[in-house]
């Protein structure tokens, strides 16, 4: 977890101090700085994000774009390989997520919501790939609303082989993934591959496609990439289907 906490507090700092040097000529702009740094700040900080409501509703499509510009205002060759520094999900991944969820209600004052299933099993429709082979697995979700339309996701896999069982199995229960949103996932994985980076599991979704990087050696954790055809509609139900 100290690996994590440093990782999103070094990404933390970049993003405000680069949004600082495009701002500080532009008084009239200063209100949005504040306000765009915060939130920023918020989304990438742990101890602030758990501090927000969870029930809160998803950003407006207008405010979505205003993170968006920020986004843009940081140069492009300091976007990493991902080409983004938009986080909009953190995973656990648990042997009970109901009752794992029960827990984080009643710490953080939160409603539960309801369990959903995550499928794999209909290949025909959305094919899902793991370590190179055809990946027919279910899961149980929940999912909360965080700081700036961050999902915090708990995640509960079956026996069947997977990304997900493949961590319980070798890490037991615990932080997962960081996701963050993409373009353009297939050119993504080619430019990844020539720097020696491959995908775990990958498949698509009605609404877009997903994959899980292979990280763990270099990051200490697995780096997440969702692709949705609307940007805006970042939301649990893109997920496959019950």
């Amino acid at each position: 977890m100290n690996n994590f906490a440093y990782f999103f507090c070094t990404f933390a700092s970049s993003i405000i101090i680069s949004i600082f040097k495009k701002n500080q000529n532009k008084m009239n702009s200063r209100r949005k700085f504040f306000k765009n740094s915060g939130m920023l700040a918020t989304g990438l900080g742990l101890s602030h994000i758990f501090a927000e409501e969870s029930t809160a509703a998803p950003l407006s499509q207008q405010e979505n774009a205003a993170n968006d510009e920020v986004n843009l205002e940081v140069k492009e060759d300091r976007l990493g390989y991902l080409g983004t520094r938009r986080v909009i999900q953190l995973c656990l991944v648990v042997k009970n997520v109901e009752e794992t969820a029960k827990k984080y209600c009643e710490f953080f004052g939160w409603e539960m919501p309801r369990i959903s299933i995550i499928r794999t099993d209909e290949p025909e429709k959305y094919p899902v790939e793991y370590r190179g082979n055809p990946c027919l697995c279910t899961a149980k979700s929940v999912y909360f609303w965080l700081a700036d339309n961050v999902g915090f996701e708990i995640l509960e896999p079956d026996e069947t082989p997977s990304v997900w069982r493949e961590w319980l199995d070798e890490h037991g229960e615990g932080f997962h993934h960081v996701a963050f949103s993409v373009k353009g996932t297939h050119e993504l994985h080619k430019r990844l591959a020539e720097k020696g980076i491959g995908y775990i599991q990958r498949g698509e979704m009605r609404d877009g496609r997903y994959s899980y990087l292979d990280t763990f050696g270099d990051l200490k954790l697995i780096v997440e990439t969702l692709e949705f055809s609307n940007p805006n509609n970042i939301h649990i139900s893109n997920r496959p289907p019950e």
